[in-house]
């Protein structure tokens, strides 16, 4: 039996481990574009200086040798014979595969802003070469930047910039930073944070076009209420799209795909032996899906019956400027929603909860994120709380219950 994963991602290599902890004399190969897979949560520190290259990788530089795991870079867009079972390669390299799993990920898109585009000095940031891009552009002097998009990724390049002690201007369409994280109390905490390290924020305003100088690079931005930003380089953060990049020859096996590659609840696409998980899927962007897509999708390959239960993706870790938060579920529901509201504010602390008829929907947790688990685990069961007045106040030890075998369970059940 030949596996073959087409990308290095969480989803991939997350994949690739279980195929091996099930499968011990199968063939293995890992085709990514990428010359050594990278954690995209990491990459501001390589910008920040606070990590080389080497440190980005979420697996063990042993890890292949170990698993007895082939792993082919710089290949980048193999062409897919799904009728014969064939990846071609860039290099001419022909790989039959008996089952192969597509976990190309996702790549950022850059906004269809006159002059934005095709100059060299703007940055996305998603890959390892794309932090070493950036960081190269900070430079040791003078330098100022512009980050387009002020969502986690624009913050997390933001962030490593002011490290490097670059000037940051920040600018976000929406009312505030962060947007699909905090609301607006909890956004203007981090805001104020930024401020203090020397970010120039600049929100409810687009980009209306970039001003190039006279060897085509980017020097300034022109927004739409007429203020001009300079800048050195750009990064653009303005989100991601499944990537599909890889070619495949005209037939009726073809995967269904829209906007991303269809799959059912055991990561099967519609092609007999192709799976997908991760970005490519277009279900989630948060790394613990594409995690567990991944060994749902592995084990399915190997023989298993395996079906991707947990499909829960509203939650979000932050850490900037050294306070840490966590949204889980709904934190910023429409004001016509029907819902009931609770915060709790103690200096560096902010706390926000969200509940309807008793159930908890949505907590945003800010300088202190202790309970985080309790809550999740209460927003995916739809579990009653038992303090709706005070749900800080809510704790673990009142929907526990041991059973005859001395096992902790939740007592109740979920509210359908």
């Amino acid at each position: 039996m030949h596996y073959v994963i087409l990308g290095a991602g969480a989803a991939g290599l997350k994949a690739a481990e279980r195929l091996r902890m099930l499968d011990q004399k199968g063939r293995i190969t890992v085709v990514a574009e990428d010359i050594r897979p990278a954690s995209r949560c990491l990459l501001h520190h390589y910008i920040a200086g606070f990590r080389t290259l080497d440190d980005l990788s979420f697996v063990p530089s042993y890890f292949f040798g170990e698993n007895s795991i082939r792993f082919i870079n710089k290949s980048a867009c193999p062409s897919i014979d799904f009728d014969q079972k064939i990846m071609r390669l860039h290099n001419g390299e022909r790989l039959h595969y008996d089952r192969l799993l597509i976990a190309t990920g996702a790549h950022a898109v850059v906004p269809p802003i006159p002059g934005l585009a095709r100059a060299d000095n703007v940055y996305t940031l998603r890959t390892h070469r794309d932090a070493e891009n950036i960081a190269e552009a900070c430079g040791s002097g003078d330098r100022t930047a512009a980050v387009v998009g002020a969502g986690l990724v624009g913050m997390d390049a933001a962030q490593a910039l002011l490290q490097r002690g670059v000037k940051v201007h920040i600018v976000e369409p929406a009312d505030r930073i962060l947007p699909l994280q905090l609301d607006g109390p909890a956004a203007k905490i981090y805001q104020t944070l930024f401020e203090q390290e020397g970010a120039i924020f600049h929100t409810r305003v687009a980009v209306a076009s970039a001003q190039k100088d006279r060897t085509g690079r980017i020097c300034s931005l022109l927004l739409a209420n007429g203020e001009t930003i300079p800048s050195d380089f750009v990064v653009v953060a303005a989100g991601a799209r499944p990537n599909l990049s890889f070619s495949s020859q005209e037939s009726g096996n073809i995967p269904k795909r829209g906007h991303a590659l269809k799959v059912d609840d055991h990561m099967r696409t519609s092609t007999l032996d192709v799976y997908a998980a991760g970005d490519v899927t277009g279900i989630s962007s948060i790394w613990p899906l594409a995690v567990k897509q991944g060994i749902v999708a592995a084990e399915n390959m190997a023989g298993k019956d395996s079906v991707l239960e947990d499909t829960f993706s509203k939650i979000n870790a932050l850490n900037f400027c050294g306070l840490p938060a966590l949204s889980i579920g709904e934190v910023s529901p429409p004001e016509d929603a029907g819902v009931t509201i609770e915060t709790l504010a103690l200096g560096d602390v902010y706390k926000k909860f969200v509940t309807a008829n008793g159930i908890l929907l949505g907590a945003l947790l800010v300088g202190d994120i202790a309970k985080g688990g309790f809550y999740t685990a209460m927003i995916k069961r739809g579990l009653p709380l038992r303090h709706p007045a005070e749900p800080w106040n809510e704790n673990f030890t009142d929907h526990f219950a041991i059973d005859e075998a001395a096992r902790f369970f939740y007592a109740e059940t979920a509210v359908k």
